[in-house]
Formats: structure tokens, sequence, C-alpha cells
């Protein structure tokens, strides 16, 4: 068995720059030229750097001319019987010496040309011109920026003002809102979504009395008579965390809401709530009263909620309307004794 030695690209490269230099002709063949293109472009700038510089070398090498005419590239002192003005100045180099190093420096012009060009492809477009004309605003959007500015300072000042009376009223003793309570939810947030079957607590400052409970499911197939079971465990959790981790409540309102009837973004949370009821506070508190009979005693509401656009803000947007309807006829809650 033999083992092929194939020549390294430098090799290559010594013959290719030999016949260059002792060839005076034209390549033989065509695909000669493509070859020696070929293996040119692949080279490093660092290599023909070198190779400039060891041009001379090479010049003096492969000079075939006798050795009284050899290459001269070096800086040399001209004879003490030299006048410039008289005597024609002797070239440095013979007429076919010339010749081949201007083959070399053309064939390295074209290296660097092209591993320029190369090399501007991978870098980043240029910056356009600085000359540009500016670009011009229309009435219009200065008008809507005005707009904005003036809406944005409106706020930042209702902000500042709401600010400033809660603090005066925490100085003088008044508690907050209901709707600021620290109630013992779950810690969500944009990558941490609530947890299903955990209770999620809010209020409504227009009605402090009602503590607002609702409690999640994923059902796809939504069953009616899991409904006694969601109140039971809704209403366990609200009696384990205590009166204590609420502001003073008279009514507990839970809501059940099926997340697995949520389809796409068209759908609305008024869609995916299934059933409301109310309960007394004080029966769900007090560990004496069954749950289960609270529940079968209660009535259900099959439409507890609505999302109500035509109001200012998002907060009155969304009507707890079994809450409404509870304070404005007061009725006695089922469950209670």
């Amino acid at each position: 068995m033999s083992l092929h030695c194939y020549p390294s690209k430098s090799f290559i490269l010594a013959r290719i720059f030999r016949r260059a230099l002792f060839s005076s002709a034209r390549p033989r063949h065509e695909s000669d030229c493509w070859a020696t293109c070929n293996l040119l472009l692949h080279m490093q700038q660092k290599v023909v750097m070198n190779l400039v510089a060891a041009l001379p070398r090479c010049a003096s090498a492969f000079n075939p001319s006798t050795p009284g005419q050899k290459i001269q590239l070096s800086a040399r002192q001209p004879p003490a019987h030299f006048n410039p003005m008289t005597q024609p100045a002797t070239p440095l180099l013979s007429e076919p010496g010339q010749t081949r190093i201007l083959k070399i420096i053309c064939i390295l012009v074209c290296v660097l040309s092209v591993s320029c060009v190369h090399s501007g492809e991978d870098s980043p477009p240029a910056l356009l011109s600085t000359n540009a004309p500016p670009q011009t605003i229309s009435p219009k959007m200065t008008q809507q920026s005005k707009s904005n500015e003036t809406e944005r300072a409106a706020a930042l000042r209702e902000a500042f003002q709401y600010a400033a009376k809660q603090a005066e009223d925490r100085a003088h003793g008044v508690p907050l809102p209901p709707s600021q309570f620290p109630f013992p939810n779950y810690d969500a947030g944009p990558l941490r979504p609530p947890p299903i079957l955990v209770n999620v607590y809010c209020m409504n400052d227009h009605y402090p009395d009602y503590l607002l409970c609702q409690y999640d499911v994923d059902e796809k197939n939504y069953d009616r008579s899991n409904e006694p079971k969601s109140f039971k465990a809704a209403l366990k959790q609200v009696r384990h965390s205590g009166p204590k981790e609420f502001p003073p409540i008279k009514w507990v309102a839970i809501i059940i809401y099926n997340r697995g009837d949520y389809k796409d973004e068209n759908t609305t949370f008024e869609q995916c709530t299934k059933v409301g009821a109310i309960f007394k506070a004080s029966d769900v508190f007090d560990s004496s009263h069954d749950l289960s009979q609270m529940i079968a005693a209660a009535a259900m509401d099959r439409h507890p909620f609505k999302y109500d656009t035509t109001q200012p803000t998002p907060g009155e947007q969304q009507r707890w309307i079994i809450v409404e309807q509870h304070a404005a006829t007061n009725l006695p809650t089922a469950g209670s004794k």
C-alpha cells in the first residue's frame, strides 16, 4: 500500500511564482489561470504581505542575467565619476527582470483587490450621507405630540394629587381604601399566572362590604355538577385565611371562571364566567356552619359578571353584576341564619 503525499499550498504557490518569473509567454491553458486565481484568493493577507517583503530576494534569486547584471534593489552610492546631468542612469533591472517584476506586482494587486472586496461583503453597510435633508414634521403630528404631552402631564398631576391625599389620610388615621388592601393572593406576574383551583381576591371601593373572590377551573367540557365542589373549595380557602386577612366585610361574592372556555384572543372574561353566588361573611368564617348546606341554599347567578366598555375606567368596566344587584336590593343571602 502506497502513501500519496499531496503538495502544500506554499509549495504550489512557489511553483506558480517561479513559472511567472521564468516565462514571459501567456499561460498554456486557461485552466492554469483559474487555478492560480483560486489559490491566490484563498491566501491570507498576512501571506501576501510576507511575499511583498520577500520580493527583492525572489527577484535576485531568479534573475537569469549574468552575475555582473544581477538585480540590485538596495540603495547604493553612485560612483565618483557619475554625473546625472550628462550620463544616463543605468537601470537597476534588466528588461526581462522588469517584465517579471511587473507580473508579480500585477498579481499581488489583484489579490489585494479581491481580498478587500470579500472582506467588505461581511462588513456592515456604509452609513447614509449626513448631508441628507431633514425630514419635515407635519402639523398634525405636532398637534398629536402636544396632545399626548398634555394628557401625560394631566395624568401625572392627578397621580401626585392622589398620592398626597393618601398620605394625608394615613396621617389622620384613615385606613387604606378596600381595593388597596394587601390580600393573600398568589404572587402572579407576566410569566407566573395564578394557578387553577386557587382564589384570587379583590374589592371594589364602591362596594366596600363585599369581598370579591374568583375561583378558576380548567374544564374542556364544563360540567355544572362540579359547581358545588368548586364553591366548597373556594369557601374553605376563605375560611382558612381568616377574617384578619381581609378588611372588615359583610359578604363574600364568589364566581367560578372556566379557563377551558378560552379559545383565542376574541374570548372575553364574561364568556368564561359560569356562575356566581354570595354568602354571608360571618357564616363563612364560622367553622360551625356547614359549607355544603350554605352552598345548597345559595341562589346561583348564571350571569354574575359583565365587561362594560361604556364605563370610563378599567376598574369600572369590570362589573360584578351579582354584587351590584345584591347591594341594590339588599336581599338576605341564602345559608344565613
